[in-house]
């Protein structure tokens, strides 16, 4: 008989999903604990330089999807804003995965605009594959009540594994672009004869190959962050994580999407309120600017005014970063508690996994 892990391996405190009430799939209190978790000058240390890095060169490359700066509406107090505001929020919660997989989209005719699209999305890619496994081993622990590593540990880690945490989400868009081509193909030469039958007759053979290629490019979009958070929690290599990924993504779709859902308004609801907050602020250095800029030699003072300013404007942008790889965290330890029955609480511990040779 197998001797249980030791103590230290997990928490002594329960998983919150589990200690709420209702019913198993409302678990609303356990993305509260993954917005709460994103207030660590660490996760906010990671998330900016992920997104300067992912925005700054890659939107250089291609044109931004996603809006790093604050929406105007939220320095309007005003009740009826606060829709629109939430709405703003909502749309930056999925801003992550499509600034990686929209430039990655492109036509198989394959322009010089297509190209840099190429390049913007696997640079985005390879800056998230490092800062976001981060981001996410940070947040394995803080879901788990465990001890959070620091920013150069989690950095180290991230680091160790970044190739064969890029690989995996690389592989199914791979599979999913040369899909996207066949097709193109099959379209372009569809009045060719072969054996004196029209290519067109084969269309439920292109049939397949655009759905095969479709499903590649869910499961890499959807599953992406799965794979980091099946790295972050099991400790498991890239090609395992993404097999478990794309099965937690097919195997319970609905509650797979309403574990995601909850998610998404917990982090669209704190999304206004850190936009709401940075709005008020920056309202205020508005003030000061205006005194600042009536002073004599102020060029010096204003540009370092400008550069807070625009560090402030950035905040709800940073904080969504963030929180994306705590949410995908929570999704994977609901599902895997789902699918697998393991607790929440049950994660890799450095120094602290079971011997193997438990007996």
């Amino acid at each position: 008989m197998n001797e249980a892990p030791p103590a230290e391996t997990f928490s002594s405190r329960p998983p919150l999903d589990e200690a709420g009430a209702g019913p198993r799939w409302i678990v609303v209190a356990f993305f509260l604990q993954a917005a709460a978790g994103v207030a660590s000058l660490r996760v906010l240390v990671l998330a900016a330089a992920g997104l300067v890095l992912a925005e700054g060169v890659g939107g250089v490359l291609s044109p931004p999807v996603w809006d790093t700066t604050i929406n105007a509406e939220a320095r309007s107090l005003e009740p009826s804003s606060l829709w629109r505001q939430f709405e703003e929020s909502w749309s930056q919660q999925v801003g992550l995965p499509r600034s990686i997989a929209t430039p990655l989209a492109a036509s198989p005719l394959l322009t010089k605009s297509d190209l840099w699209s190429i390049a913007a999305g696997v640079w985005r890619l390879v800056v998230w594959g490092l800062f976001g496994s981060a981001i996410a081993l940070v947040a394995a622990s803080h879901m788990a009540f465990a001890d959070r590593p620091t920013l150069t540990t989690a950095m180290r880690h991230a680091a160790a594994q970044w190739s064969s945490l890029v690989a995996g989400p690389t592989v199914l868009l791979t599979l999913a672009g040369v899909g996207a081509t066949i097709v193109w193909l099959a379209g372009y030469v569809s009045r060719v004869e072969l054996l004196g039958w029209p290519i067109a007759l084969l269309w439920p053979v292109v049939g397949l190959v655009a759905l095969a290629s479709g499903l590649c490019l869910i499961a890499a979009v959807a599953g992406a962050p799965f794979f980091w958070a099946a790295w972050a929690v099991d400790r498991a290599d890239g090609f395992d994580a993404v097999s478990t990924g794309v099965a937690y993504l097919y195997q319970r779709p609905l509650r797979l999407a309403a574990y995601s859902l909850q998610a998404m308004a917990v982090g669209a609801a704190a999304g206004v309120l850190v936009a709401g907050v940075a709005g008020v602020v920056l309202a205020a250095c508005e003030v000061w600017f205006a005194g600042l800029n009536q002073g004599a030699g102020a060029s010096t003072p204003a540009s370092i005014a400008s550069f807070w300013y625009d560090l402030l404007a950035s905040a709800p942008a940073v904080f969504h970063a963030a929180y994306f790889w705590f949410a995908a965290v929570g999704v994977y330890l609901l599902m895997r508690r789902d699918i697998d029955e393991k607790q929440c609480d049950e994660i890799y511990v450095e120094g602290n996994s079971p011997s193997p040779d438990a007996a």
